[in-house]
């Protein structure tokens, strides 16, 4: 996150960051949850993914733990079009 070292670039990612929470309706994307959320990388920047709204989700931090971990959420199904998953939080049984 070099390009959030300046001001400018902090008072954008807030701007990015308040959009893509108010898109999602400050709503887990999988869970449904509004506690306790964070933004999630769709494609991470170690992948070319960049930092705009349509690269990122709101998820709860259980269900981001979840998504990075090595067997965890079928993270393609959560990629589809944001709601991909069906299951009960925090998706250990997915």
């Amino acid at each position: 996150m070099t390009q959030y070292r300046t001001r400018a670039g902090r008072i954008l990612w807030q701007a990015v960051r308040e959009y893509a929470l108010l898109r999602d309706r400050y709503t887990c994307q999988v869970c449904g949850s509004g506690e306790d959320l964070t933004l999630h990388h769709l494609k991470t920047r170690e992948e070319g993914g960049s930092d705009d709204a349509g690269n990122l989700i709101t998820v709860c931090r259980s269900c981001h733990v979840v998504i990075h971990k090595p067997k965890g959420v079928l993270v393609a199904s959560l990629h589809s079009k944001h709601r991909g998953l069906e299951a009960s939080h925090p998706l250990e049984d997915v």
